[in-house]
């Protein structure tokens, strides 16, 4: 049972993302409604089919979008302490680095798709902390001034005058850091110090979210990464190519020797995954059997609230006779 303390907004914050939460579902349930009762009125026709996917565009987005929305502000204000999670999952810590203005970053490659056509954006820390906690806790330094925890990584905060101190004991402590590439002079002492650590910790160093066109617009971030990497860190802005290509991440297991993964369209590469801890896969697989199963579940409740009906008429019939 958590306790208040265990929320970086305490009491204040869990009151009011069960707020969120019931606005969220009952705005949602609304637009269900309406969208039921429209297609029930809609008379038996050759286009019977295709207009409840038109209707769910045109009827579901208005409603579904802002639900989604209120859901994210919702878990925002119901985000953990680190404390809170490091006492929950015992596992050694991964560390998550990043400039701070990256943190509201909006990743185009983490476009979810909703019911009706919507969609709802994501930003690259969730996508890459939401597989990373299968290898354990992620944390994250906090920006100075926050006010409202972002969803992903859990926050710690330090002062500006004990913050390096801070950041060298959660290196230590840590299993894997990730690094999320940026030209910040902060990011680049935060690296210097991580590929100085003895023992070395692993660090997977990912690429930055792009716009339209995400090959060329990742590689001239890249290059602008290297060459500010050349004049801080010039013995690790060599080990690194010149040409990014398709690559998303690289995996160091020394300062001088790393594997690269692909950078995909909306997801995080499940080799990376395995990679970082074996068995992960497996792990996978069966998730995803035991959700098919459960959909095929829920799929089939419709049909036997049908049968109960059918059911319950015949036997109302049968007593009448």
């Amino acid at each position: 049972m958590r306790s208040n303390s265990d929320y970086e907004l305490g009491l204040l914050g869990r009151a009011s993302s069960l707020f969120f939460f019931f606005l969220a579902i009952a705005i949602a349930s609304l637009g269900i409604a309406v969208f039921v009762f429209l297609v029930a009125l809609i008379p038996s026709t050759d286009a019977h089919i295709r207009i409840p996917s038109i209707l769910g565009t045109i009827v579901l987005v208005p409603f579904i979008i802002p639900s989604l929305k209120l859901w994210r502000m919702g878990r925002r204000l119901r985000a953990l302490t680190a404390a809170a999670v490091l006492r929950t999952d015992k596992r050694s810590p991964i560390l998550y680095l990043r400039s701070f203005q990256s943190d509201d970053d909006e990743d185009p490659r983490t476009v979810r798709p909703t019911i009706g056509g919507a969609w709802m954006q994501g930003t690259a820390e969730e996508r890459d902390v939401q597989h990373l906690r299968r290898i354990g806790p992620v944390l994250a330094v906090s920006r100075p001034g926050l006010r409202l925890p972002p969803i992903g990584a859990a926050r710690v905060a330090f002062s500006n005058a004990d913050w390096k101190t801070g950041v060298r004991k959660l290196v230590n402590d840590s299993q894997l850091i990730v690094v999320k590439i940026g030209t910040s002079a902060n990011l680049f002492w935060e690296l210097g110090e991580v590929f100085r650590a003895h023992p070395f910790k692993r660090i997977l160093v990912c690429m930055p979210p792009s716009a339209a066109d995400s090959i060329t617009n990742t590689q001239q971030q890249y290059e602008r990464f290297r060459r500010a990497l050349a004049k801080e860190l010039p013995s690790l802005a060599g080990v690194l190519p010149q040409e990014l290509g398709a690559t998303g991440y690289f995996l160091f297991r020394r300062p001088d020797s790393f594997t690269e993964f692909r950078g995909k369209a909306d997801k995080f590469p499940l080799e990376l995954l395995e990679e970082l801890r074996s068995g992960t896969l497996q792990e996978l697989a069966t998730e995803r059997k035991q959700i098919a199963k459960f959909t095929a579940i829920a799929y089939g409740i419709p049909t036997i609230l049908e049968l109960l009906a059918i059911l319950v008429v015949l036997i109302i019939v049968i007593f009448k006779l």
